[in-house]
């Protein structure tokens, strides 16, 4: 489900909207300054790793477009300056006033409003988080999340003592400490749970009346009588007297009345 949704979401008018907001909360806490600090690092580490790779390509340009003579005096030499210059420029970029650091916060603004005002970014943004969450590899990866929270829960729920339990207990008890205490949110509650009612019954009356026929349509008379004999109890005995009394002084009134009228009675 999720890996049916999620594309919807993402690539719809509003998944623009919520990668903008989370930008802004990510700026407006500083969190961009640590990105761009981790970028930097990730930058010196790299030509660290890489410095006699990076040298040796160097000096091989130097080579191709001077000649051998001038590789061969120069190539080491602009080689290490050139890498001094980069190692230095980051280092500049690592303060916090450098000019590449207040450029990027001004860019990263900028996107964000128009993250929250042009349609065509929005539109742009949406179709690149949509594909970007459709892939299989991301499919995949939210699988493996889902599998390993969902056993996590399981895991958990299994035990008296966890966390899941006790999440439980702890919001029950307060729920009803609340409720026991507080007569407006018992009212609130009330109310609430009459106006869902109020709003679902009519749309299921005619469900409901159709179930009710359907399951009576069903009983023979055996079923209708013992319902009957269940529901009315040990008065069903006193009723039966009752019939029969009744029945036999109206019939006795009646056959009473034609005779002293017509003089006979027919049957």
């Amino acid at each position: 489900l999720l890996g049916r949704l999620l594309p919807r979401l993402a690539g719809g008018a509003g998944g623009a909207q919520v990668l903008a907001r989370a930008l802004r909360a990510l700026v407006a806490g500083g969190r961009h300054q640590e990105v761009f600090d981790l970028a930097i690092g990730q930058l010196r580490r790299l030509l660290v790793e890489k410095e006699d790779q990076l040298r040796t390509a160097i000096e091989t340009k130097v080579r191709e477009e001077g000649g051998r003579l001038v590789g061969w005096a120069l190539g080491a030499t602009v080689a290490r300056r050139a890498l001094a210059a980069v190692t230095a420029e980051l280092g500049r970029m690592e303060a916090a006033d450098s000019d590449l650091r207040l450029a990027f916060e001004a860019w990263l603004t900028a996107e964000i409003e128009k993250l929250e005002s042009d349609p065509e970014r929005m539109a742009a943004v949406g179709r690149a988080m949509r594909q970007a969450v459709a892939h299989p590899s991301v499919a995949a990866w939210l699988g493996d999340i889902w599998s390993r929270l969902r056993a996590a829960l399981e895991a958990d729920a299994a035990r008296p003592d966890g966390r899941t339990v006790t999440l439980l207990e702890g919001a029950f008890t307060n729920a009803g400490s609340l409720l026991a205490q507080d007569e407006a949110a018992r009212a609130r509650l009330n109310r609430a749970a009459e106006t869902v009612v109020t709003r679902l019954l009519p749309a299921a009356r005619a469900q409901l009346a159709g179930f009710i026929a359907q399951v009576v349509a069903g009983w023979d008379t055996a079923q209708v009588t013992e319902k009957i004999e269940l529901r009315v109890g040990r008065d069903l005995q006193y009723v039966r007297m009752n019939g029969t009394l009744v029945g036999f002084l109206v019939g006795g009134a009646l056959y009473a009345l034609l005779k002293a009228v017509f003089g006979t009675v027919a049957f």
